[in-house]
């Protein structure tokens, strides 16, 4: 709970400030070409920033797909090859009796 003084120290403060910034008129400063290069040079910092992680991010899918792909495809093809075997060998055991 705030206590009755800090209440009042911080209306106090707040009215001051009010009062304080309603006398003065703000400066109208004329900020030049200065502060457009800048602003220029922040906003293409921020769209490279922005189209690099997009990029690492598509990139990242990608390469996780292509993995899961070819662990598929070693996966059937060791099983295709795995019947093969198994037809071969039962092939020559019929040949033999």
């Amino acid at each position: 709970m705030i206590k009755k003084r800090n209440k009042n120290f911080i209306i106090f403060n707040l009215l001051l400030f009010l009062g304080i910034s309603s006398v003065f008129n703000p400066a109208h400063a004329y900020a030049g070409p200065g502060a457009a290069i800048g602003a220029v040079i922040i906003f293409i910092t921020v769209v490279l920033a922005f189209l690099g992680s997009s990029i690492l991010s598509i990139l990242r899918f990608l390469i996780k797909g292509s993995r899961i792909i070819f662990k598929r495809k070693n996966s059937i093809s060791e099983k295709k090859s795995s019947i093969r075997k198994k037809s071969s060998i039962r092939k020559k055991s019929s040949k033999k009796n």
